[in-house]
Parts: structure tokens; C-alpha cells; sequence
């Protein structure tokens, strides 16, 4: 929760500007106002689920009303599952964004003493969008896994030569894939629309063939 973290700033900015913004009314922050995907507050993991995707869609559609046409969003995004990649990209499509590509970045040292006992999400992506100008073209599943199946090897072969570890270069691995499955937006099978889901879950097995190493959550 974000806004306990804000709280340890956020009350000592209210002595000096509670008097000139109305929003510094309250003694600590509006914990309603949070964009957090948690099923203690909505009640459910669907809801929860339900509640972000909706409420990013909403943030991402702003950001789109005021970017120019010419214009970039770097979003900074690092999870650990499915369900939230899966919301991310719904809603990126549902605010007219498309998605051009992904960069993976290593965000801690591994080897400071809580880094070693942590099993935070190491990779994390500046993931890179426009606004959306052309429809979307339908493609079936074994030609889009073909093409797939190609750009993950070229990838592998590019993180191999770091030194990374493998679960991180797994975890890269499905991020640039996460953004081959939104670039191509409709991916069918029997003439039935993938859903996003079931998509980023096949894309998941697969990475784990190239990277056993490779772990992803479902909730």
C-alpha cells in the first residue's frame, strides 16, 4: 500500500501546506483514492482485479487525451503475475494505446544483504506505447506462435550474453513477449478471439521450456 509509505512524507508537507491546498485538508492520505489491486479493500482477487484494470483504463485514457500525436509513454511496470500483466494490457487496448515495445531493466543489486533474502521481482520494464492509429488485425494462433517462438529465441540468445541469472532472464523473457501478444492485440484460435489471459498463460509455458528457471504466479 503506496499510500502508507506516502503518509511518512505526506504529514510533514501538511504543516507547511495545509493552508494553501485544499487537499492537504486531512491528516494523513486517502487510502480510497489508491489505484492498489487488493482484495482486502474490494473485497475479492476478482474485484480487486476488476478495480484496477478499470481504474488504469481510466488513467491511461487521460493520458492518451493529452498526448500529442507524435507523442511517447514510458510506463514503468515490474509483477510477478499473470493476473496484473493481464490487466496492464487490457488496459492499454481499452485506452486506445498500443504497445511498441518493452525494456527490461534491472532495478536492485542482488548482493546487498536484504537483496540475498529477498524474493522480490528483480526485472522490471519501461514498457513503451503510442496512440493507437491502425485497427486490429486478427491472427491465428500457430502463425502468431511461430512468430512468437522467433523473437523470444533471438532474446534469449541477447540475455544469455549478460550475467544475468536465468530467472531473471525469464522473467525478461515473458515481459518482451507480453508486448509481442499486445503489439499483435487479436490473437485467435478456431476463429475465436484468445483471451488475454489464456494468451499470456501459453506464453508463460513456453518461456518456461526456454528458461525452466522461470516462475510466474496465478491468483
Amino acid at each position: 500500500y503506496y499510500n502508507v509509505l506516502a503518509d511518512c512524507i505526506y504529514v510533514w508537507k501538511r504543516f507547511a501546506l495545509k493552508d494553501i491546498f485544499s487537499n492537504f485538508a486531512t491528516e494523513t492520505t486517502n487510502e480510497a483514492r489508491e489505484l492498489s489491486a487488493s482484495k482486502y479493500r474490494q473485497g475479492s482477487a476478482e474485484l480487486a482485479t476488476k478495480f484496477y484494470t478499470v481504474g488504469m483504463t481510466k488513467v491511461l485514457s487521460e493520458v492518451r487525451r493529452v498526448l500529442k500525436s507524435s507523442g511517447v509513454l514510458a510506463f514503468v511496470l515490474a509483477h510477478r503475475t499473470i493476473d496484473g500483466w493481464t490487466s496492464v494490457v487490457e488496459s492499454f487496448d481499452g485506452a486506445g494505446l498500443e504497445m511498441v515495445a518493452a525494456w527490461e531493466m534491472q532495478v536492485e543489486r542482488k548482493h546487498r544483504p536484504r537483496g540475498m533474502r529477498s524474493d522480490a521481482v528483480n526485472t522490471s520494464f519501461v514498457l513503451v506505447a503510442k496512440k493507437r492509429v491502425r485497427e486490429a488485425v486478427q491472427v491465428e494462433w500457430v502463425h502468431f506462435f511461430a512468430q512468437l517462438d522467433e523473437t523470444l529465441a533471438r532474446e534469449h540468445q541477447r540475455l544469455c550474453a549478460t550475467d544475468w541469472s536465468p530467472e531473471d532472464i525469464g522473467r525478461s523473457l515473458f515481459g518482451i513477449a507480453v508486448c509481442f501478444c499486445a503489439h499483435s492485440r487479436s490473437v485467435v484460435e478456431g476463429g475465436v478471439k484468445m483471451p488475454i489471459f489464456r494468451l499470456l498463460r501459453r506464453v508463460a509455458d513456453r518461456v518456461r521450456v526456454i528458461t525452466p528457471e522461470f516462475q510466474i504466479e496465478e491468483r
